[in-house]
């Protein structure tokens, strides 16, 4: 059986995560993942739980990722001020 035709296999499931996160990215949901599917006439998209499944994958993923830069931003910043006096004001980003 073809990769990419059996659900179980490490590209199937990777190609699945991948079609889920890209239809994230344009927010729609797995009924976007549907119509892409039919007009292109390809497979039907990946099931209700499967698709809960890989969102939250991907959440996980994104959630590490974010902390990761935060935590590499503070260490930055920490560094880049450890000389300023303990009465300097440290800049704001404007908001907006």
């Amino acid at each position: 059986m073809h990769t990419l035709t059996d659900p179980y296999s490490k590209e199937a499931t990777g190609l699945n995560c991948k079609s889920v996160f890209g239809s994230r990215l344009m927010g729609k949901d797995r009924t976007g993942i549907e119509t892409i599917s039919a007009l292109l006439d390809l497979p039907p998209p990946v099931t209700d739980s499967s698709y809960a499944d890989h969102n939250k994958h991907i959440c996980g993923v994104l959630k590490e990722y974010v902390r990761d830069e935060q935590l590499g931003a503070a260490s930055r910043l920490r560094a880049l001020y450890k000389d300023a006096p303990k009465t300097a004001t440290i800049p704001r980003p404007l908001a907006g």
